[in-house]
């Protein structure tokens, strides 16, 4: 059976946590870009550094939901 864990740096983290906090943090950025684009004026560099974070979060949740286990 393939272990539920991960190794982030020195830290042995749970993927299943790990997986949920990314969720939410997708969630929120996701509805924080809406939120600034429905401004009357949105600000185009704040909306990058959300969307930049937005994308890291997905590719790490990608690579943590993609990464094999050593066998």
């Amino acid at each position: 059976m393939a272990s539920q864990n991960i190794m982030i740096g020195n830290e042995l983290l749970d993927r299943t946590v790990v997986s949920e906090k990314l969720n939410q943090d997708i969630e929120f950025l996701t509805d924080r870009i809406e939120r600034l684009n429905r401004q009357r004026s949105p600000n185009p560099k704040i909306i990058k550094v959300y969307q930049d974070m937005l994308d890291t979060r997905h590719s790490v949740l990608d690579w943590i939901n993609g990464q094999s286990q050593p066998s």
